[in-house]
């Protein structure tokens, strides 16, 4: 069972298990490279260490698992609901503009939106394709 779900081309799931593979080798190869000696600076050899190393990992393993899996238990069927979507009337109330204004806004390729110092639109110009001079939108308020 997938802890995370996330929507993946089986390409990618093979180079990503590749890439963690070659990342574990060469994590492993530092480790327990050529330049290991037969003890280490605690005094352990380096059969002992990666055994203990080994063991640690799989506890954690284990251990993050079983968390995850209670969390499901315990949270799994909470679920935001979902957002209604947005009219043009909304959206145009919310912004103060006026319909029209919403429509051009929403068709033209640059907008520029002036703001006072309360942080409220001022103004607004939006370029359409192929205009010279933006459009002067009127704002209701």
């Amino acid at each position: 069972m997938n802890l995370i779900h996330t929507p993946s081309s089986r390409r990618i799931r093979i180079m990503d298990t590749t890439l963690t593979a070659l990342g574990w080798g060469g994590f492993l190869y530092l480790g327990l490279g050529d330049e290991a000696t037969d003890e280490t600076v605690i005094g352990m050899s380096m059969g002992t260490l990666a055994l203990l190393l080994g063991l640690a990992t799989l506890t954690f393993t284990l251990l993050l698992t079983a968390w995850s899996f209670y969390n499901q238990q315990r949270y799994g069927h909470r679920r935001t609901p979902d957002i209604s979507a947005t009219t043009n009337q909304k959206l145009a109330q919310r912004f103060h503009v006026s319909p029209n204004a919403l429509d051009t806004l929403q068709d033209s390729r640059i907008c520029v939106i002036h703001h006072d110092d309360e942080g409220e639109i001022e103004k607004v110009d939006a370029h359409s394709a192929g205009q010279a001079e933006p459009a002067r939108l009127r704002l209701i308020a």
